[in-house]
């Protein structure tokens, strides 16, 4: 009798075995990806003799709009072009706020100046060359160890170049080209370990550097 037979079917790619559905009529299936499929089924009579030839249909699911190649090639795309216009935002803050900061570190009324971590300098503010009498265009880079008096520059640098390697904070003073006076700097490296950002400040006249620098010919240049 047809409403006895009994039926095994199987997607080739889908299912690891045959299953066995017993009189049901349907299969289901969920999910499927596009491609293309073979569906195989046989089926057993009343004697319980299998069919084993059974039948088969080969189908084809094409895929869906947000399935083409194309589509998935424009979101990646998409997605890379939205990381990338979330650096170059960050990018434009960090510059906004370095203007800004420049901006007040060039009229604060001190010397102020910044140095890349080989000790060259790629900042000045507009004090510069009022405390140490030098152009700030000619004092960028490693121009900057003109003004520093010689006998002063070896333990200048040397302190320097420590605090670059430990990133500790330090403070030197050194004499300085055209100031009769000493300049006193307290600097420590930035968070990022790039750049050195430094504080001048010039102590009150020191009258024993006065003294000397006016009767001694070596130290007379530092003095004017």
């Amino acid at each position: 009798m047809p409403e006895r037979v009994r039926f095994r079917y199987k997607l080739d790619g889908i299912d690891k075995g045959w299953q066995d559905v017993d009189t049901r009529r349907q299969a289901y299936y969920s999910n499927l990806s596009p491609g293309s499929y073979r569906f195989q089924v046989i089926a057993c009579n009343n004697d319980g003799v299998w069919n084993e030839a059974g039948a088969s249909l080969i189908f084809s699911i094409a895929p869906a709009w947000y399935q083409r190649v194309w589509v998935r090639i424009l979101c990646v795309a998409a997605f890379l072009g939205l990381l990338w216009t979330l650096h170059q935002l960050r990018i434009w803050r960090l510059r906004q706020s370095e203007e800004k900061l420049r901006e007040v570190i060039a009229t604060i009324p001190t010397f102020a100046w910044t140095a890349s971590p080989d000790g060259s300098v790629d900042f000045l503010n507009r004090h510069y060359e009022d405390y140490v009498g030098v152009a700030v265009g000619k004092a960028v880079g490693s121009a900057w160890t003109a003004v520093v008096h010689p006998d002063d520059l070896e333990r200048h640098l040397e302190k320097f170049r420590t605090a670059m390697v430990t990133g500790e904070l330090f403070e030197v003073e050194s004499r300085f080209r055209h100031a009769p006076y000493l300049c006193g700097m307290r600097a420590a490296r930035s968070p990022g370990g790039t750049a050195l950002r430094s504080r001048l400040k010039t102590t009150n006249a020191l009258r024993n550097f006065r003294q000397t620098s006016l009767t001694s010919p070596a130290l007379a240049p530092w003095a004017n």
